[in-house]
């Protein structure tokens, strides 16, 4: 059995009850069929239109991806034209559009592309609470057979969204049956064997894989398309494929609901897809703009056309899954509340110490505040002291200055008083002289009147006596 093999799952929970939401189709009046909405192709996006049709299909993806866009809680572009897109589909037309998907997803559309390559791409882009309903967990293990020195288990835990399955097995390929084997472990020896880190070469070793959390809905790749040395060129495995409807991996079972076809060649192909309705539980094929209902599946096969395999984990087993979890949950609950209280006391006791701590650092921080209130009135009281004894001195000082200052004045008023009574007499002698002055000027005319009037008389008398 070759080791590489990729499929992809998704975990589904059929409710009993549909959403009216949920309900997608109509029923034709003149069939009576149920009817659903195509998708048209846009030159060779028949490949696209089918990942579209089979992630629509899936009702964990329908509900997550509608319930998302309701609240404005899609993240991504490509999460957002997904949801207008699957509104679309819901609005019972002819068939919708996908440019602004082709758009954001960068594809050209005259140019043929992989099926499980644009779904695993999709799943990659979507938003993770989205892409979750398809992942699931493997743990790949490595043993190197080199009994002369200890090896360790090299192990690797890995997620994967699509498992592929080998075609090079012996023709028709039972899916049961490889996955019977998948698990077993394979020896690389010979032109297969690996490098040893600890041997430092190349050495027999034993290889295997586990499954650790099966997703809710399981996707497996059949590789058709293989190399062909010869010719350099890749050709098709037209080999007839043996399908379960019922596929038990470890104790889980999945029931299938859609599978992606492939007629043609890679370069010259076509893509299509057998679906199971999760609302009728009726299957139909999505070819593009036409969907028609076909008759159950278990009818067609084997089939030489199978390329993509969907599965959904059965309901009891998600039932028997969600109380197993139920219970671990519980019993992690309950851990985490003792490990909630044994933390709470740790707290406790923590905070105690904090606060012995927190006093005792109080204590000591206002001990050596009142020390230092103390030592800092000291230094106040001797600063104010030297203050006194400065204000004292400088009072002192002013006082000797104003009265040597009263006193210059003092001697200034006297001066200035002596100036003025040496002014008062100088002026009463000046007002003497001038008195004196003016008298002396005063018996002076006096003295010239009586000469003249003398001069006068004696004239009189001589022009009397002539």
């Amino acid at each position: 059995m070759p080791y590489t093999v990729y499929i992809l799952y998704s975990r589904v929970t059929t409710s009993t009850k549909i959403p009216s939401w949920v309900i997608t189709g109509s029923i034709n009046k003149f069939t009576g069929k149920w009817c659903h909405t195509g998708l048209k192709n846009q030159g060779a996006t028949c490949y696209l239109n089918t990942a579209l049709q089979i992630l629509f299909m899936t009702e964990d993806f329908r509900n997550i991806i509608r319930r998302l866009h309701k609240r404005k809680g899609c993240i991504t572009d490509i999460s957002i034209h997904m949801a207008e897109l699957f509104e679309s589909l819901c609005e019972k037309k002819a068939f919708a559009t996908t440019e602004t998907i082709t758009g954001v997803l960068g594809i050209d559309v005259y140019k043929q592309e992989d099926a499980a390559e644009c779904l695993q791409k999709i799943l990659n882009m979507v938003d993770p609470e989205m892409s979750k309903v398809f992942q699931g967990e493997m743990e790949y293990t490595t043993l190197c057979k080199n009994p002369i020195k200890d090896h360790e288990l090299d192990t690797q835990p890995d997620s994967f969204f699509i498992l592929p399955i080998s075609m090079e097995s012996q023709s028709p390929i039972n899916v049961q049956s490889y996955f019977d084997s998948y698990f077993d472990p394979v020896m690389m020896s010979g032109e297969d064997q690996v490098y040893c880190t600890t041997c430092q070469t190349m050495r027999d070793t034993e290889t295997s894989c586990n499954v650790l959390e099966f997703p809710s809905v399981l996707v497996l790749h059949l590789e058709r398309f293989e190399l062909d040395y010869n010719t350099m060129t890749c050709v098709k495995n037209n080999s007839p494929v043996e399908i379960p409807i019922i596929l038990l991996l470890k104790g889980c079972q999945f029931a299938l609901y859609g599978i992606v076809k492939h007629v043609g060649s890679l370069n010259g192909g076509h893509y299509y897809a057998d679906i199971k309705s999760f609302e009728d539980k009726q299957w139909y094929q999505f070819n593009d703009t036409s969907v028609q209902q076909i008759s159950d599946v278990e009818n067609h096969l084997p089939c030489c056309e199978a390329y993509l395999l969907l599965y959904k984990k059965k309901k009891e087993e998600s039932e028997k899954e969600a109380a197993e979890e139920e219970k671990e949950a519980a019993e992690e609950q309950e851990a985490a509340e003792e490990q909630a209280e044994e933390e709470i006391e740790a707290a406790e006791e923590e905070k105690e110490a904090a606060e012995e701590q927190e006093a005792a650092e109080e204590q000591e921080a206002a001990e050596e505040q009142e020390a230092a209130e103390e030592q800092e009135a000291a230094e106040e009281e001797k600063e104010a002291a030297e203050e006194e004894k400065e204000a004292a001195e400088e009072q002192e000082a002013a006082e000797e200055q104003e009265a040597e200052e009263e006193k210059e004045a003092e001697e200034e008023k006297e001066a200035a008083e002596e100036k003025e009574a040496a002014e008062e007499e100088q002026e009463a002698e000046e007002e003497q002289e001038q008195e004196a002055a003016e008298e002396q000027e005063a018996a002076e005319e006096q003295e010239a009147a009586e000469e003249q009037e003398a001069a006068e008389e004696q004239e009189a008398a001589e022009e009397e006596q002539e």
